[in-house]
């Protein structure tokens, strides 16, 4: 009886701390991290899948070229306005922010507007490619644009 009442213990606390997050829900960005990460209203911090922008500085490591731009256009895209996250196979990283497609209220996947703006590139993740040709061709599109 221990075991089993330990066992229910351990299951509802896992599945509390567990975020609920859904694709039909929207979330208010509270603050913008970076060129592909953003904080949400409630504290949670969502990575953008399949896109990679330049790191401002941290941790005695300078910024890389263009990292503040980047930060800066995602700002404008997303900053205290309302967006909707979408999943794919991996729903966090090891560092356990959420990993999501994000869009704004007009269907712009922020993500594929990062790339095709040259603000970041593709970072392919073997377990998250549902939107892989979309952020491909923005990143051609970006390319092409020099």
């Amino acid at each position: 009886m221990k075991r089993f009442v330990a066992l229910t213990f351990a299951a509802l606390l896992f599945f509390s701390i567990q975020p609920a997050y859904s694709a039909d829900t929207r979330y208010a960005v509270k603050w913008v991290v970076d060129g592909d990460t953003v904080v949400l209203a409630n504290g949670q911090k969502v990575r953008y899948i399949g896109i990679n922008a330049p790191e401002l500085e941290h941790n005695a490591h300078p910024a890389e070229p263009f990292a503040a731009q980047a930060k800066r256009y995602n700002a404008s895209l997303v900053d205290g306005k309302v967006i909707r996250l979408e999943f794919d196979k991996e729903r966090t990283d090891q560092y356990g922010r959420i990993l999501a497609y994000v869009f704004l209220k007009d269907g712009t996947l922020v993500n594929a507007e990062m790339l095709s703006q040259g603000y970041a590139f593709v970072n392919y993740h073997r377990q998250n490619l549902k939107h892989d040709s979309i952020l491909l061709s923005a990143q051609r599109a970006a390319m092409s644009a020099k």
